[in-house]
């Protein structure tokens, strides 16, 4: 850590082309290309930048590099700064992603803003840290960016402000918080995006308002609560969204007037029957479409719920769900 910290020191002033410097640690040992060697990815074209690999050598960068090789004098762990323009370090779920074993600094080495797959895979990378917020201030598209990570948490600075797809950004990580600014204010595709995480809370200001993809976006987390603004207004395709989590409310004002699928969207998950048999009498007064699947879960509901639950089901509404309460 002591070796991490006096690097981010030394490189945060380390500008080339008004950019901050990204720092990756690496050990060549993990799986991948041969033990004393590890493979930059990159892709299309745009390069012009300096690689210090960590051991006292360098490597410039321009135009279209291509996979960058370095073979190491001695196998083992390693701090990688890069300095100038790199737009994109692409992993993408294929070679030697499981040697990267943390971010040190995120930086911004001319990052583009859209940075889809870039550490897809890197199931070794168990940190994440950004200490300007550049690259995440700008960027627009993280699909698949951190997917099969291993993060247990986020920069307190993370707000991902102009995302618009987050598409399994964070899938399938361990990530238990997230960054009380992270709003995600105009998200439109949140599919999978925090997929098989443990998260128990979500920050107050997360409203989704714009959101219309939301298929399996909190799958496989353990939710208890949903932030009292979440409406989900512009919520078309809800599919498993809160698939297994342990739901007991939903926020008042919810009813899902946009929705066209909500096949397993509470699936695993039990409300309470006042409030279920309210969002019954909500979607039925304020949703025009017909024929949507939906799934309550484990949850009943009362007989105000049971007489608009049975007037969607008459325009073809498949519904499933704990049934009437005794």
């Amino acid at each position: 850590m002591l070796l991490r910290r006096r690097g981010i020191l030394q490189e945060i002033a380390n500008r080339k082309s008004g950019a901050l410097a990204l720092i990756l640690s690496i050990d060549t040992t993990k799986a991948g290309s041969a033990s004393d060697t590890f493979i930059m990815p990159t892709v299309a074209s745009g390069y012009d930048a300096v690689i210090k690999w960590g051991d006292g050598t360098s490597t410039n960068v321009t135009g279209t590099p291509g996979n960058i090789t370095k073979v190491y004098g001695v196998a083992g762990t390693y701090q990688i700064t890069i300095s100038g323009i790199f737009p994109y370090p692409y992993f993408n779920n294929r070679g030697d992603r499981l040697k990267l074993v943390g971010i040190d600094n995120l930086g911004n080495p001319g990052f583009l803003n859209d940075l889809q797959s870039a550490f897809n895979g890197c199931a070794n990378n168990d940190y994440l840290n950004d200490e300007n917020d550049e690259v995440l201030a700008a960027l627009t598209d993280g699909g698949g960016m951190f997917e099969g990570n291993s993060l247990t948490s986020l920069p307190s600075v993370m707000t991902l402000a102009v995302l618009t797809d987050g598409g399994g950004m964070f899938q399938e990580n361990s990530l238990t918080a997230l960054p009380d600014g992270m709003t995600l204010a105009i998200l439109t595709n949140g599919y999978r995006m925090f997929y098989g995480n443990s998260l128990t809370t979500l920050p107050a200001g997360m409203t989704l308002d714009v959101l219309t993809n939301g298929g399996d976006m909190f799958r496989y987390n353990s939710l208890t609560t949903l932030p009292d603004g979440m409406i989900l207004a512009a919520l078309i395709g809800g599919y498993a969204m809160f698939y297994d989590n342990s739901l007991t409310d939903l926020p008042t004002g919810m009813v899902l007037a946009a929705l066209t699928d909500g096949r397993y969207m509470f699936y695993g998950n039990t409300i309470n029957t006042t409030r279920y048999s309210q969002l019954f009498v909500d979607m039925e007064a304020n949703n025009p479409h017909d024929n949507v699947p939906f799934h309550g879960g484990y949850s009943k509901y009362n007989s105000a719920g049971e007489i608009a639950r049975n007037k969607l089901i008459a325009r073809g509404w498949t519904i499933n769900d704990g049934g009437l309460e005794i």
